[in-house]
């Protein structure tokens, strides 16, 4: 029974390829080589790669490039740019009062108000609409003057808080609220409007 093994190791044979073997086990390898298919594939393809690496000539980039590239990263990765929000308060600017119904119309149109504010020195007005909905109070409205693009509504109260998008058109329509007094926020990517101290229904 034989205890030789019956292939020959990669490391033995990447050892062959680069020289460190000694003469006697050189010829021992070549021998197994030419009776063994298996190995003798193998051989040639470490061969090549040993070959390969020898005739490579590339060099690597000087320390100090490989080190200010990893910065960058760092720098990117760790700490963002971070982006500027500028917020502006409204001013009210008018605020319509309910009017009394005609004979025949439903009391429940009557109770709808119109709100126009003015965001800072902008060019921007602000048109709300509040009137009553089955669950409270709906508040809808829509931007005049500078286009903005799409952005978000939000509705925040002590207990009740909602959101809508502000589509293509500059407008919005909130769900319905219960009475209370909140804070409208419109936000886009750079800017954000408050609308504070809005008052629905009787709190």
């Amino acid at each position: 029974m034989s205890l030789k093994p019956s292939h020959i190791s990669y490391e033995r044979l990447v050892d062959r390829a680069e020289g460190r073997l000694a003469p006697d086990q050189q010829a021992a390898v070549a021998a197994h080589l030419v009776t063994c298919t298996r190995c003798r594939a193998e051989a040639e393809r470490v061969e090549r790669m040993v070959n390969a690496m020898r005739a490579d000539d590339s060099r690597d980039a000087p320390p100090a490039v490989l080190a200010r590239a990893v910065q960058l990263f760092r720098t990117r990765a760790v700490a963002p740019t971070p982006s500027l929000v500028e917020r502006i308060v409204a001013a009210l600017r008018f605020e319509s009062t309910p009017l009394t119904p005609a004979f025949g119309l439903r009391g429940e149109s009557a109770a709808v108000r119109q709100l126009i504010y003015t965001a800072g020195d902008s060019a921007i007005d602000i048109d709300l609409r509040i009137e009553p909905a089955a669950d409270g109070w709906q508040v809808s409205g829509q931007l005049l003057g500078d286009d903005l693009g799409a952005g978000v509504a939000r509705l925040q109260g002590a207990a009740f808080s909602a959101e809508a998008p502000i589509d293509a058109l500059s407008t919005f329509t909130l769900p319905p609220a219960p009475a209370a007094v909140y804070t409208l926020t419109l936000t886009w990517p750079t800017l954000a409007i408050a609308v504070e101290e809005l008052v629905l229904g009787t709190p």
